[in-house]
């Protein structure tokens, strides 16, 4: 773990000091590398390697953060980006289908995706961003054995509230004596 959790940390940095662009991407990366250490590097392979491979990179995204215990319904203050309408008449599906489409019309050189991201102001990007982030850090701190409340995020309007657990998610990222300090009781005081 100590490869792959290094390099998410390092590309979570750059995304909170870069643009909002580099922020998509990165984040994008950073979830499908967890995604794929947790099930195809550690052994809980769903389909095996081609089949998760040939997986949507927004399903790849949505296994992980199902696995984190986090939704990906979008959160109630990202309207715009829910109903911001795509190809016409087409809405994203979640937060996850958002995160993977728009960073598409980045870094993709087909005219089609270069329009669908040009039609987007930059408040609709931006809150893409914001919840590429929360799920990334959502992902950091349960892969470190942390499940408690962390933060209300202004932009998304979401907080992590997942119960804490005395182990981490995967057996083998055992971060909890690093990271114990900041193990934190539930909302309601558990």
């Amino acid at each position: 773990w100590n490869e792959p959790l290094t390099q998410a940390v390092d590309w979570y940095v750059q995304c909170r000091n870069g643009t909002v662009e580099t922020s998509i991407i990165l984040c994008q990366a950073a979830l499908e590398l967890l995604s794929w250490v947790i099930y195809i590097e550690n052994g809980q392979v769903l389909l095996g390697t081609s089949g998760f491979e040939n997986l949507w990179a927004s399903d790849r995204v949505r296994l992980l953060l199902s696995k984190m215990e986090v939704g990906y319904a979008f959160p109630p203050k990202l309207k715009q980006l829910q109903e911001f309408k795509f190809d016409g008449n087409q809405c994203y599906a979640d937060g996850p289908h958002a995160i993977t489409e728009i960073r598409n019309g980045i870094t993709h050189p087909k005219k089609k995706k270069r329009e669908r991201f040009g039609g987007m102001g930059p408040r609709l990007r931006y809150e893409a961003s914001e919840l590429g982030l929360f799920y990334l850090e959502c992902s950091l701190l349960g892969l470190c054995g942390y499940f408690g409340p962390f933060r209300a995020d202004p932009v998304c309007g979401a907080m992590y509230t997942r119960r804490s657990l005395s182990e981490p998610v995967y057996p083998t990222a055992d971060f909890g004596e690093l990271f114990s300090d900041l193990q934190g009781e539930s909302p309601d005081g558990d």
